[in-house]
């Protein structure tokens, strides 16, 4: 997998190849890769410093063309990794904030609102499948009820509801309009999953 998020191109900022031992990611030293990093316990990482597996004329403000895809055709021809540059010990690791599990609570946080304004949350479902199985769910956002667990957008008929988004996190989504907009929330907003209360 080759990832270029990269505003710091042509900086001193490394070029890095992380080896899981299933999967390659190939990019920028720049916390991009801070999701395989925490995920993968055993996962290796080297400096893309052979300058045999790049473009001879590489420019600096082009590593996707010039670093990243070279390494990634000859990754995909049987080059062995070892051979791309030296390890180092720990690549640039992004804070991610983890949710905070009680009993029969987990309280997370919006990590960013999409370009459709869904605001993606650190939940992971699993997590809530294995506290609350079986069980009919409150979810609040800062406080308040932000609806049901749906199976897609399409399904949502409140004002908002929640799906789980393709990396596995609660999602709170609106259907065909910005949740963002609806809740007024943003990022870093509180999210709350319980067992929903029986009111008297």
């Amino acid at each position: 997998h080759v990832g270029v998020v990269d505003p710091g191109v042509g900086s001193d900022r490394r070029p890095i190849l992380a080896d899981t031992g299933r999967e390659i990611l190939i990019g920028p030293d720049n916390g991009l890769l801070s999701w395989a990093w925490r995920t993968q316990p055993d996962i290796r990482v080297r400096v893309l410093s052979n300058e045999a597996y790049r473009l001879s004329q590489a420019r600096v403000t082009f590593d996707g063309r010039d670093l990243f895809a070279p390494a990634a055709a000859h990754l995909a021809s049987g080059v062995d990794p070892a051979l791309f540059g030296p390890k180092i010990d720990r690549p640039l690791i992004l804070d991610w904030p983890d949710p905070v599990r009680t009993e029969g609570r987990i309280e997370g946080r919006v990590l960013v609102e999409d370009a459709f304004g869904n605001l993606i949350t650190n939940i992971p479902f699993e997590d809530v499948a294995m506290e609350f199985t079986e069980a009919a769910l409150e979810i609040e956002l800062n406080g308040r009820d932000v609806g049901e667990l749906c199976g897609s957008y399409e399904a949502i008929t409140g004002v908002t509801g929640v799906v789980v988004n393709g990396t596995g996190l609660l999602e709170i989504a609106a259907n065909r309009r910005s949740a963002a907009e609806a809740t007024g929330a943003r990022r870093g907003a509180r999210v709350v999953v319980r067992k929903r209360r029986v009111k008297p």
